[in-house]
């Protein structure tokens, strides 16, 4: 559309996708910078070898009806499954069942497959880290580094990223942001990922562990499209990880794989190969009721999980709602 506004969005995340398509579909000039060499945020994961597990975010669910009908079209393109898992528990009195109705859904034949489904429509450039934001003349551009001219101009500029990554993009720009993203307390998560050369002796595909450091195991060699074997992803508490940030990956692979013995694990047991990788800005503990947010004066929006209850199904409505709202402004 010839004289389209033009909004760059800072982060392939499912929100910022999300958001991306809203404004593709009004007819917006829309450019999408990550930071990584993929899209996905928090839903990707390491798939290569020596460990084939997706160690971010494990399934989402579905309850609002816009996203009940893009999960349909995931699902009609092979990108999105369930994963009908033998789900327990764990704690002071053992292990129990947890069976539920509630279905999970995955990516296929990885966790950010819907992800990747959304960025191939979409203008999206790979390893750009945006350093800095630049107001000019009512217009943004996006700088990598201080000697960078700049990519742009943008009429607007949507960050979909954790709170404290947009606290620094937004730093003496917009103070009705700022009020948010300081009211975010946003955690860390150390995740592990094992493969063992044999069945590990608990009774359930996947577990929520409610003793201990732990706080979720799963055996993705369970998972539909995943690769058949014991591949395991162990995730820690959030408080255990904030207050073991500056661990080493080898001391947070020692210290959860000591956490799995309580578990049946027998402590002769080893894994043939370990992982490990710390996510520093896993989850808010307290997850925000806000949806997305907008600065009119400023054209400067949020967008992600944080402010819309923390879930994947929360960051691609909160992606949506803001693109919902550029729309008003610019068409």
């Amino acid at each position: 559309m010839a004289g389209a506004a033009r909004v760059a969005i800072v982060g392939a995340g499912i929100s910022g996708l999300s958001c991306a398509t809203g404004l593709a579909e009004a007819g917006l000039q829309v450019e999408v910078f990550e930071a990584g060499p993929v899209p996905g945020g928090r839903m990707g994961g390491e798939r290569g070898q020596p460990i084939p597990i997706d160690h971010g975010a494990q399934y989402f669910t579905v309850r609002d009806p816009a996203f009940q009908a893009q999960v349909a079209q995931w699902i009609a393109a092979g990108r999105v499954t369930e994963w009908p898992m033998r789900l327990g528990a764990f704690g002071r009195d053992g292990w129990r069942s947890s069976d539920s109705s509630l279905k999970r859904h995955i990516g296929i034949p990885w966790m950010a497959a819907p992800s990747q489904h959304l960025a191939d429509r979409l203008a999206v450039t790979y390893d750009h880290r945006v350093a800095t934001l630049r107001h000019s003349a009512r217009q943004w551009l996006l700088q990598r580094c201080a000697a960078d001219a700049g990519t742009g101009p943008f009429d607007a500029v949507v960050l979909a990223m954790p709170a404290p990554l947009a606290a620094t993009l937004l730093a003496g720009h917009s103070p009705l942001l700022a009020d948010l993203y300081r009211s975010a307390n946003m955690r860390a998560c150390w995740a592990a990922m094992l493969e063992f050369d044999q069945p590990l002796p608990i009774p359930f595909d996947a577990a929520f562990i409610n003793e201990g450091p732990l706080r979720w195991i799963a055996n993705h060699g369970t998972r539909p499209g995943h690769p058949v074997g014991q591949h395991w992803l162990l995730h820690a508490g959030a408080v255990w990880s904030e207050a073991n940030r500056n661990l080493s990956a080898d001391e947070a692979i020692a210290q959860l794989l000591a956490a799995l013995h309580p578990l049946g694990l027998p402590a002769t047991w080893s894994p043939r190969a370990a992982r490990a990788h710390l996510w520093p800005w896993a989850d808010c503990q307290y997850p925000l009721a806000r949806v997305s947010a907008w600065d009119d004066g400023q054209r400067l929006g949020l967008c992600g999980d944080w402010l819309n209850g923390g879930k994947v199904e929360g960051a691609w409505v909160s992606g949506r709602h803001l693109a919902s709202q550029l729309r008003q402004v610019f068409t």
